[in-house]
This record gives C-alpha cells, sequence and structure tokens, in this order.
C-alpha cells in the first residue's frame, strides 16, 4: 500500500511539470508557462498575442538543429489501395465573416530567409524537400490542376537558356512547311463548355447545414455563368495534327492546349509573312497604290497558280475547296489522300475553274490532305478536317 502511494505521489509530481490547467480551463502541454489557448503544447512564450485571441489548438515546437521540426502533423493512410474511403490529412473550414476574411488554411512565411508559406507536392518524402531559391507564398512541386479560372498580374514561363538543350531554328529550308503554312492550317472557333455538375450525395444533402447548402447553391450558380461565356480558341485534336508537341494528353484523358508556346509560331509566321511581302515589293508585284493602271497591269500579266483553304472547316456534309490555275496551264486536278498518304480520289479539273465541292458522305470521318497539282506540279497541299 505503501508503493502504491509513493507511486502515485511521484506520479503526481512528474505530470504536474508537463501538465498545467489555469483559472480559465486553459491547459498547457509540455512547457512551465500557462498559455492563451485552450490547448497549448510547447513553450507559449513569444508568442503573436493578436493570432492567439480565440484559439483552441496552439502548438510550438523549439527548433532542433539538422532535424525536421513540424507544428501540426496530420497523417491518414490506409493500406489499401481500393479503399473508398475519403482520406484529409488536415482540414480547414471557415464561413461567414461579414469583413470578407474567411481562410480555410492559412500558411506563412516568418522571418527573412527563403521558403514558403504553402508547399504542395506528389513527392511523400520530407526528406527530399527543395531548396525554393527564393520566398513564395505557395511553391509546388508537381502538376497542379483547377476547374475555375486562374488570375494574376503575369505569368512567366521558365526559359533560360542554361535550362535548354537541342536549340534549333523552329523552321528550317528542309522543311516542307512553314510556321505560316501551320497557322493558315489552324481552325479558330468559338464555344461553350459544357457545364459542369457539381454533384453531392442524398444522404448527405439531407444532413447538409444550411450554410453548407448556400455554398452548394452558390458554386452551381457559379457553374451555370461559367458555361453561358463564350470563348475562342482551338481544338486539341486539330491542333494535334499540325504541332503535337503543344496538345498534352490529361490525367482524366482529356486533351489541353499549350497556347503560350503559340505565340513563337505566331511570331515565326508574322517574320516569315514580312519576308513574303518584302520579296513581293522588291519584285514589283506590289504597288503603292491600287490605282486602275496598276490593276489593269496586273490582269495583263496573267494569275498564277494558288490553292485556298476549304471551307466549311470542319464539315460534316459538303465542303467547297477554291483554287486559281495559272493563265497557260495545261491541265490540273486535285487530288484527296488520308494522313498515311494514300490517294483515295482525284478530281480533274477546267483551267477556268476556280472551286471544287467535296462531298463528305464518300469518305469516313478524319483528317485528310488535299493538293493541287497544275501541268505535273504540286502547287500546295493543306489539310481539311471531315467530322460525323
Amino acid at each position: 500500500m505503501k508503493k502504491t502511494l509513493l507511486f502515485c505521489a511521484l506520479f503526481s509530481i512528474s505530470a504536474s511539470a508537463q501538465l498545467k490547467v489555469n483559472t480559465s480551463g486553459n491547459v498547457t502541454i509540455a512547457s512551465t508557462t500557462a498559455g492563451p489557448a485552450k490547448l497549448n503544447v510547447g513553450s507559449v512564450t513569444g508568442y503573436d498575442g493578436y493570432l492567439l485571441r480565440n484559439v483552441n489548438l496552439y502548438s510550438k515546437v523549439d527548433i532542433l538543429e539538422s532535424q525536421l521540426n513540424i507544428g501540426v502533423l496530420g497523417d491518414v493512410n490506409t493500406s489499401n489501395s481500393n479503399s473508398e474511403a475519403v482520406t484529409v490529412g488536415v482540414f480547414g473550414r471557415a464561413s461567414n465573416s461579414g469583413a470578407n476574411k474567411n481562410f480555410g488554411v492559412i500558411g506563412m512565411l516568418g522571418g527573412t530567409t527563403n521558403g514558403a508559406g504553402i508547399y504542395g507536392t506528389t513527392n511523400t518524402s520530407l526528406y527530399s524537400l527543395p531548396n525554393t531559391y527564393g520566398r513564395y507564398a505557395a511553391y509546388f512541386d508537381g502538376n497542379i490542376y483547377t476547374t475555375g479560372s486562374q488570375s494574376a498580374s503575369s505569368y512567366l514561363t521558365s526559359s533560360d537558356r542554361n535550362l535548354k538543350e537541342n536549340i534549333a531554328a523552329l523552321c528550317s529550308e528542309e522543311d516542307r512547311e512553314t510556321a505560316l503554312d501551320k497557322v493558315m492550317d489552324m481552325n479558330v472557333v468559338k464555344y461553350n463548355y459544357k457545364k459542369r455538375e457539381i454533384e453531392v450525395d442524398e444522404n448527405a444533402l439531407q444532413t447538409m447545414s444550411e450554410d453548407d447548402k448556400a455554398a452548394l447553391e452558390l458554386e452551381r450558380e457559379n457553374a451555370e455563368k461559367d458555361a453561358q461565356k463564350l470563348h475562342f480558341g482551338l481544338i486539341a485534336q486539330e491542333l494535334q495534327t499540325i504541332y503535337p508537341n503543344l496538345v498534352t494528353e490529361g490525367q482524366n484523358g482529356m486533351l489541353a492546349i499549350n497556347y503560350v508556346e503559340l505565340v513563337p509560331v505566331l511570331i515565326q509566321s508574322i517574320k516569315e509573312l514580312k519576308q513574303e511581302i518584302n520579296e513581293m515589293k522588291g519584285e514589283g508585284q506590289i504597288a503603292k497604290a491600287p490605282t486602275a493602271t496598276a490593276i489593269t497591269s496586273a490582269t495583263a500579266e496573267g494569275k498564277t497558280s494558288a490553292l485556298y483553304q476549304n471551307t466549311p472547316n470542319p464539315f460534316n456534309g459538303q465542303t467547297t475547296i477554291r483554287f486559281q490555275i495559272a493563265d497557260g496551264a495545261h491541265s490540273a486536278y486535285i487530288c484527296i489522300f488520308d494522313m498515311q498518304g494514300k490517294q483515295l480520289q482525284r478530281h480533274d479539273i477546267s483551267t477556268s475553274d476556280d472551286s471544287l465541292t467535296i462531298d463528305g458522305t464518300q469518305l469516313g470521318a478524319g483528317i485528310y490532305l488535299y493538293s493541287l497539282i497544275v501541268d505535273g506540279k504540286e502547287i500546295d497541299t493543306k489539310r481539311m478536317i471531315l467530322s460525323k
């Protein structure tokens, strides 16, 4: 009995040194000083009084040199990768502040050394944390996916020469098509995104609070507004046939376009167009003013052969290919090929014709090439897209 009482007394003394409860009911663990939060872990000296006016849990770690120091650690793990459980390491929610200052989770970078307020990665090893070489509000190591819009004062793309290899000109003399040719093959469209459905389990909806229901309704209203916005751009499947490196398949199987790297292509095409204009000026093909005399002279000199983009493109019924045959030409025809170069159709045309109608019902859905041949020479080749 005496041994038991002695043990309890020693345990009580030890516990009182590790755990304190002040008159307000606040609990402090591993510190000799009572803290201001409901539950305080570690030293509470030097804390920011503004931050701790109304806090349930406060945790502070005194740094150990050459060690990984963590204030709060949340870890949820399952050995069964097929489990239908939802796992969340750290969860934060904030709502209904009339001051418009609701933050589910806040991460701050203190001091003056490099680092990040928030760090996100798909690498689960804490032994390979990166050197940020700067101070950032957020630092992500891996791909980032968003379903909504992104806003920023500017976007920067890493482009330092020291990061690159195999640097070469975008177009060379050996290329069959110039950047301008490929830009002319691009089909610019306008479109709406399909409405993003926000589904909630019926059982969860029944138990949802009024605040959560209001937030859900607001999210659905925003999704409806987004679906009504008109957008302009390219179709990834079409651009993939022209510049496959500018199209990426995401982990969800959907294709995405790297519009940023389209800018160098457009710059190159403008340079090529400027060069063509300068050459035409040098050859006297462009008059400074379109006078009646100049127009008459150009007509007298005769026209050259040319092939134009079909319209409409893409098409699902018929499409029209317009062209021009040079004066004095003896024979001309248009051939249609599949993407492997196999000839599918040949249409002989008169030198007086200027258009040809293609019946899409004779072809399957896909991408095709068509070429204008005049007196045995290829004038030009372009792409057309048949959708059904």
